[in-house]
């Protein structure tokens, strides 16, 4: 699989779990990922990352749009998902295992991960993979 496939798999994964909530939703970055290739454990580790966010947006957020963003860019893969929805504060929740399971898979694939989320502007998740 390629990055491009990957991409297609998060499309109709997206449309499955947004779109029977009334939630919009736009992907970005295509044109960057022009034929670059990860290894497999890799590109699964990335895709259940997204799953799991893609879950959480449309179980808890009450958003009505998420943006989905991935390009590669510098060596990078850049996955950026953005809902608009109520957010949290990390230091009042009881935290469930799809946040300790984010967490775990992008250290087992050496990524950098950044969670921000507020009552304000929703929630967003960045993950920075390196490509070598």
């Amino acid at each position: 699989d390629s990055l491009e496939q990957m991409m297609v798999k998060m499309k109709e994964f997206a449309a499955e779990i947004l779109e029977p909530k009334n939630i919009t939703y736009t992907f970005q970055g295509e044109e960057s990922l022009n034929g670059s290739a990860l290894d497999i454990q890799v590109r699964k580790n990335i895709f259940l990352i997204f799953k799991e966010t893609i879950n959480n947006a449309a179980k808890y957020s009450e958003a009505n749009f998420v943006t989905i963003r991935l390009e590669v860019k510098n060596n990078m893969l850049h996955l950026h998902i953005h809902d608009n929805g109520k957010g949290f504060d990390f230091e009042s929740i009881k935290p469930g295992n799809g946040l300790s399971n984010i967490r775990e898979r992008a250290k087992s694939i050496d990524a950098t991960l950044n969670m921000k989320s507020s009552p304000a502007t929703g929630t967003q998740i960045t993950l920075d993979i390196p490509i070598t």
